[in-house]
């Protein structure tokens, strides 16, 4: 490769020595024999060096991008300048974006998994990342209705665990069998850390005790595909009984028909709903969680206890609108 001169050629930089050409002179050129206007030769040198000597000030002394300094120039304040380097990060290699010369705090694009990360450290410390499917958060839905809508990616599974515990409260006890001699409704009572169901009445009956399973959506939602996912439930039992059942119920609020969808004990303390879900129809049904005991006996608790209830839901496609 030629040696960089030292500094770009400059040609009639003075004021009045270049006449710019008229169109029909740029188009034909001059033809051998013709006298050459002195202005306009000044102009076409001119020209050609001041082209030469602006693409040498973005072209780096080395010929090599990486880990060049550039510069940003901001019309509302000072210049300020940054670092552009190929590293590895995490394992990954990509390009750093950064503020110093050390390219940090910078931007990492990972070359790898194509994430875009913002970092305060190679540690690395991330802030904020970005994924090739949009940032991971909601991301703006063209709606038809509403124009945009926030929302997560059916896909993503934006879970939160929802305490059904007995130390949750806000239980409300109802008497299965509610007729002439079913006597007093069963008790919950607490065993230090955890609860069992007492059936105060002098005969065998059955006993429960129900919470309501409320899961925010979305009211403008207009079908199933955007209303939240029961994804999965536990309970955490203190013996190995299985007379102390958890049970998940959807009521239709039409007509008050019940569907147990799932019952736990102590020998099959998790469920995990089929496909991706149970999707719910905040619209036209409801749930409860249920502490359900069969034919309790007479004057007798449960003779294993509950500890915890656990529901997760997947609210990824919980969307406020905007």
């Amino acid at each position: 490769m030629p040696t960089r001169p030292a500094a770009p050629p400059e040609w009639a930089t003075n004021g009045g020595t270049r006449t710019v050409p008229t169109l029909g002179r740029q188009g034909t050129g001059w033809v051998s024999g013709e006298p050459i206007d002195p202005l306009q030769c000044n102009d076409l040198w001119g020209e050609a060096f001041d082209w030469i000597g602006y693409l040498a000030d973005i072209v780096p002394a080395s010929n090599v991008v990486v880990a060049e300094t550039f510069r940003v120039v901001d019309p509302a304040g000072p210049t300020t300048r940054g670092a552009l380097t190929w590293t590895t990060i995490g394992g990954n290699a990509g390009l750093v974006v950064g503020g110093n010369a050390g390219g940090l705090p910078g931007i990492f694009f990972d070359n790898t998994t194509g994430f875009v990360k913002i970092l305060q450290s190679t540690g690395p410390v991330v802030m904020l990342e970005v994924q090739p499917t949009g940032m991971v958060g909601p991301k703006a839905i063209a709606d038809a209705v509403y124009g945009a809508r926030f929302q997560y990616d059916y896909t993503d599974l934006l879970t939160l665990d929802h305490d059904f515990s007995p130390s949750g409260g806000g239980y409300t006890p109802i008497v299965v069998n509610p007729f002439v001699g079913a006597g007093l409704p069963a008790s919950l009572v607490a065993l230090g850390t955890s609860h069992l169901l007492f059936n105060p009445n002098a005969v065998p009956q059955n006993a429960s005790f129900r919470r309501p399973l409320v899961i925010p959506y979305d009211p403008a939602s207009t079908g199933p595909a955007l209303f939240p996912k029961l994804v999965s439930i536990t309970a955490t039992y203190v013996g190995a009984t299985n007379d102390f059942k958890v049970r998940v119920i959807k009521i239709l609020k039409s007509t008050g028909a019940e569907t147990v969808l799932c019952t736990l004990d102590a020998a099959t303390p998790t469920f995990t709903f089929a496909g991706s879900g149970e999707i719910t129809d905040p619209q036209l049904k409801h749930y409860v969680v249920e502490l359900y005991s069969a034919a309790l006996g007479a004057g007798l608790p449960t003779a294993d206890a509950l500890r915890t209830v656990t529901v997760v839901a997947d609210h990824g496609v919980l969307n406020p609108i905007i």
